[in-house]
């Protein structure tokens, strides 16, 4: 995959910031194609003055001239990825993303679970019953396509009144469980793309490779 900058707000009441992000987003699509990222990765924006509801209306509208924009360049075999988000100020619910995919002809979500944990407050992923629900409802809404792969960030994460504060390795105390994640995805047979977001990234990519494998194992024939 491949993420797009983060100097984006899709919803932008400033037009030149909006249309600065609509040519960042495609530009980055661009980049995809050409080394064969079959995603690109972006951060939607944020509600500013407006209320949700019209944020994301807004933000759609913009989404769909990046769309157009992407047809008029020939950018193919490459789907745009909306990502959850884990302060309350961004859009980035799981419900906002499920509704820009279901807008859009070639979007698929990119589900951060610490971004939504954090953005609960510590409310949902506290148990492995949430990931199932929330891969089910993934499955349910958009259809196979949009979970094969399932595109997915982690790490721990610390969490205020206003949802993300910072990253933190695993093991760190922080929440979410890796392990109820794994244990989801391996019982649902559902594929993914994990992509490790922790301040150290490398040793806790091997980390939640070394959880997977131990749990596929133990659920091997003896």
């Amino acid at each position: 995959s491949l993420h797009a900058p983060y100097a984006l707000n899709l919803a932008s009441a400033n037009e030149e910031t909006l249309n600065n992000s609509i040519t960042r987003l495609v530009t980055a699509t661009k980049a995809s194609m050409w080394m064969k990222a079959p995603i690109t990765v972006f951060h939607v924006g944020y509600y500013g003055e407006y209320s949700r509801r019209e944020a994301l209306k807004r933000a759609i509208e913009s989404l769909k001239r990046v769309e157009s924009l992407m047809r008029e360049e020939e950018i193919v075999g490459v789907w745009l990825g909306p990502e959850t988000m884990g302060k309350l100020r961004q859009i980035g619910s799981l419900e906002e993303v499920l509704e820009i995919c279901k807008s859009l002809e070639k979007a698929k979500p990119v589900i951060d679970f610490p971004h939504l944990y954090a953005r609960s407050r510590g409310e949902r992923y506290r148990h492995y019953q949430d990931f199932v629900e929330d891969i089910v409802l993934l499955e349910r809404e958009l259809g196979t396509e949009a979970i094969k792969p399932l595109h997915l960030h982690f790490t721990e994460v610390e969490y205020g009144s206003g949802g993300e504060i910072r990253h933190h390795p695993l093991g760190s105390g922080y929440g979410p469980s890796f392990e109820d994640l794994a244990r989801a995805l391996i019982e649902l047979g559902v594929e993914a793309v994990i992509i490790s977001e922790s301040p150290i990234l490398e040793k806790d990519a091997i980390k939640m490779k070394r959880i997977l494998e131990k749990i596929l194992s133990s659920r091997a024939p003896q």
